[in-house]
């Protein structure tokens, strides 16, 4: 694949340079994907693990990128200049990739599901330090989300070793449909992550938050996989909430490519404190407290995080 060379210091990626990029990640995925699953280095909880797919991949995505966007890095391949600074603030436009979004959920799944659901591939395409576009690989689900310009756009993997995508109806999951999924509007469905033993809700959280939120809206855990995974599902329609605890390992890589989407419908993604999350820059990608995302009235965001705030301390919190 090539994509067109020209001068892109102040122009943004065109929904074609995007599909472009999503075919050959497609392809990339169907030959590395699951090339070695076996556990690389000494972490070894679900959260934290790296395999040696997570590290095939990730080489060979900066392989394809680094002769167009040079800069480009990964969250297994993050480059430090001498000074300790990331190096990306060298370059006015470079792809930022998370290659395997919830190693442990494609590993270990859950006792109710197959293994390999919760699971995605994430670029995200940054200029000036800015989130631009992206894409969101669902490989287990065969289908392609890619964001420009404040919309999302759904592709039907149709040829995995060839890459070939087919462009899903637009009226199939955007605008209104936001809570059609749901038949009940006062029930609000929230990620819950049974892959990831140190972040699965217990029972007590959710007693307790709907007790705080005496009935206005009933909070119900739903199963969902990483961030890219939860997100995606938001976008969906089928989360109304996704919250990934007060203290988190989620990144910019995986959270900024949705940003825009969830804003333009009329959603909201913040911290654990409502407060706009932390953009791209040169000290920390991290967000260190929390992320909290919906599309629905604003005020269930807001009546999460009331309840949050007042029951603290009467839940064990395995987010924290």
């Amino acid at each position: 694949m090539h994509i067109q060379q020209t001068e892109r210091s102040t122009e943004r990626p065109t929904l074609q340079e995007l599909t472009q990029i999503a075919s050959e990640m497609v392809r990339f995925c169907t030959s590395h994907l699951n090339s070695n699953e076996q556990i690389v280095g000494s972490e070894t909880s679900t959260g934290t693990i790296v395999t040696a797919a997570d590290l095939n991949l990730s080489e060979r995505y900066l392989t394809f990128a680094s002769s167009q966007f040079p800069g480009s890095f990964s969250e297994e391949h993050d480059p430090k200049a001498p000074d300790g600074s990331l190096m990306r603030l060298q370059y006015s436009e470079l792809l930022m990739f998370d290659p395997l979004d919830g190693t442990g959920d494609k590993k270990y799944g859950s006792p109710d599901t197959p293994s390999g659901m919760g699971y995605s591939s994430l670029v995200t395409v940054v200029n000036n330090n800015e989130a631009v576009g992206g894409v969101c690989i669902r490989p287990a689900h065969h289908e392609v989300l890619i964001f420009h310009e404040g919309e999302m756009h759904r592709y039907r993997i149709t040829n995995q070793q060839s890459g070939i995508l087919a462009k899903e109806p637009a009226d199939a999951f955007l605008g209104t449909h936001l809570r059609k999924t749901n038949p009940n509007p006062n029930e609000i469905r929230v990620n819950n992550r049974p892959a990831y033993p140190d972040t699965n809700f217990p029972p007590e959280f959710f007693e307790n938050v709907n007790e705080v939120a005496e009935g206005e809206f009933t909070f119900v855990p739903t199963e969902a996989g990483g961030a890219g995974d939860s997100l995606s599902r938001l976008m969906l329609g089928d989360l109304d909430l996704v919250y990934s605890g007060r203290k988190t390992d989620w990144k910019n890589w995986d959270t900024d490519l949705f940003k825009g989407a969830i804003n333009q419908y009329g959603g909201r993604i913040t911290d654990y404190s409502g407060k706009p999350l932390a953009g791209i820059n040169n000290e920390d990608l991290w967000h260190t407290n929390g992320v909290l995302a919906s599309i629905c009235p604003p005020r269930v965001q807001e009546l999460w995080i009331k309840a949050i705030q007042a029951s603290e301390g009467l839940y064990y919190d395995p987010r924290e």
